[in-house]
């Protein structure tokens, strides 16, 4: 996750093609510095999940394409 803030605004951008499940906050609403950690750390643990599941799928691909 990738962002740029300035007083007024801030970006989010994600290095992984994914969705928006929920948003938890409203236009105007504030958003404290640990929150902002908080959900990097939330997306470090979903991209660590993401390499888990792909590495998985490939053992089982190699498995697969060995029995056939």
């Amino acid at each position: 996750m990738t962002g740029k803030r300035n007083k007024n605004w801030i970006g989010v951008t994600t290095k992984i093609t994914s969705r928006i499940a929920d948003i938890f906050v409203d236009e105007g609403d504030f958003v404290l510095e640990a929150q902002l950690r908080q959900s990097q750390a939330h997306m470090q643990q979903a991209q660590g999940a993401v390499a888990t599941a792909r590495s998985q799928l490939a053992r089982f691909r190699k498995t697969l394409g060995a029995l056939a």
